[in-house]
């Protein structure tokens, strides 16, 4: 019997002994360490066993934690615990570590005593402060970028952060509105399944961080344009992708604008090459017919000449309307007749109205004074709208009637054009304006022409608006300032 209690007592003193974890006894009415091991020693710095031997564990804790230390051990103490609780402490050297411990309530030597068992754990502390400050670095980049951004979880297809930049871009309210959102509920219908191998195969399965150009609907309904660049990462310990995108929409703009202007340019000096083709044996037609007419010949040829004479001076006249209208311009402001301008541009349009059953009725107040207005671009103005209108209505039931009406108004000339067509629906009415806004087919429209002309009245320093119920046709509202008299002599 005794020797079993000796060898069992040999036995724990080995293993205490020899064990990699730092263990000391401690007597709990005195507060003291009565007995350590190697381990204890070498974590606490000193040189051997013995000098840790009736020490205060309580004086290796940092300062401002011990008397929460102190209250703990007691409580947990008393009522043998036993919970792992990760401390501060200092060593001999005064260097500062964390240590994970354990406590358990025995008798040693016949007085009550405490079984302290820990672990240094400063190096896993560490790199859990450098995962941290660099997780708050990534955070505070993410959320400062001036890049719209994107963590989508690869197996969800869910948003599962996303920074304040995205939120605008998108329309959203805030940050934490896009979380659990799917991307693909932003992209036209049309586009989903392309837009979807991009992230699915081209980013999440390839990594293969692609730059493409998206259309995407924001959450208003509008839609945009965004260069967008996705790459492959772990987020969460989870396979997620990185998507970072640009507003493009206005880059997107200026690119189309430029090409439709060459391409209007082209199609000006094609216009203007064909009527100059056409002038030539019009010119012979109507001199010859002239001719003709001045010859002894009998009365029902002469009819049938003076017809051909007469409409071949109409087709002189459409020429010389194209070539005016196709002709390059200098931007130049000079007094000008509103109803004149307005006139003109019927007459571009008379043959199209006659041929397609609309009906122009004209409202023009005879008593309308100049303006300073840059004619040409008055007319393209007039040209746009009234063409638009004539569209609408063949479309809606193959004929209409066109209402042009000028009047003088607070200190405005003001005009207005009316179709008897389908109208504009609300949600379109304050869109019409934008580029690239267009409710016709494809290949009929290109969303620039009331764009443009939104943008002359502004040159201007006038407005333009319009005015619609769906099934009542729609109004376009042209306003320009009436320039003073002293202002008109001012200009140069």
């Amino acid at each position: 019997m005794e020797e079993a209690l000796r060898q069992s007592e040999e036995n724990y003193k080995t293993l205490f002994n020899s064990s990699v974890i730092g263990i000391y006894v401690l007597d709990v009415e005195t507060m003291e360490v009565v007995m350590g091991n190697r381990a204890a020693a070498e974590m606490a710095g000193f040189s051997s066993v013995g000098e840790g031997v009736g020490i205060n564990p309580l004086d290796f804790v940092i300062p401002e934690d011990r008397e929460q230390v102190l209250e703990i051990a007691t409580k947990e103490f008393e009522q043998d615990l036993r919970r792992t609780h990760e401390l501060r402490v200092t060593a001999k050297d005064g260097g500062i570590g964390w240590i994970s411990i354990t406590s358990a309530r025995i008798m040693h030597n016949g007085r009550l005593a405490a079984l302290v068992s820990f672990s240094n754990i400063t190096e896993r502390k560490q790199a859990e402060e450098a995962l941290r400050q660099s997780e708050e670095k990534y955070r505070a980049l993410f959320d400062s970028s001036v890049i719209g951004t994107f963590i989508i979880d690869a197996e969800t297809m869910k948003v599962v952060m996303a920074n304040q930049v995205a939120a605008e871009m998108f329309g959203l309210s805030s940050v934490e509105e896009g979380i659990g959102i799917n991307p693909l509920d932003f992209v036209p219908p049309e586009d989903r399944e392309r837009v979807f191998k991009i992230i699915a195969k081209d980013m999440l399965e390839q990594d293969l961080q692609r730059t493409n150009e998206l259309r995407v609907m924001t959450k208003d309904g509008g839609e945009i344009w965004i260069s967008a660049r996705g790459a492959r990462i772990m987020h969460g310990g989870r396979l997620a992708g990185l998507v970072s995108f640009t507003d493009i929409t206005e880059q997107k703009q200026r690119n189309e604008q430029l090409m439709m202007t060459d391409r209007l340019a082209s199609v000006g000096e094609l216009a203007a090459g064909t009527a100059h083709e056409l002038n030539n044996p019009l010119t012979s037609v109507i001199g010859f017919s002239q001719l003709l007419m001045e010859e002894d010949i009998s009365d029902d040829a002469r009819e049938d000449v003076e017809l051909i004479y007469k409409e071949a001076q109409r087709a002189a006249n459409v020429i010389k309307n194209l070539l005016t209208f196709a002709r390059k311009h200098a931007p130049m402001k000079q007094l000008n007749q509103i109803n004149n301008i307005i006139e003109d541009v019927l007459k571009l349009r008379a043959y199209e109205q006659k041929v397609n059953g609309i009906e122009v009725k004209r409202q023009l107040a005879p008593d309308l004074p100049e303006i300073m207005v840059d004619y040409f671009q008055m007319q393209q103005v007039f040209l746009n709208i009234i063409i638009n209108a004539e569209y609408f209505m063949i479309e809606a039931h193959n004929r209409g009637t066109l209402t042009v009406t000028t009047k003088k108004q607070h200190g405005n000339v003001r005009i207005s054009i009316a179709d008897d067509g389908p109208g504009i629906s609300k949600e379109n009415l304050r869109r019409i304006f934008n580029p690239f806004f267009t409710t016709k087919e494809t290949g009929k429209g290109t969303g620039l022409g009331l764009s443009i002309c939104h943008g002359i009245m502004s040159e201007h320093g006038g407005q333009i608006y319009a005015k619609s119920q769906p099934g009542k046709g729609a109004t376009i509202v042209v306003e320009l300032p009436i320039n003073s008299a002293d202002h008109i002599r001012g200009t140069p």
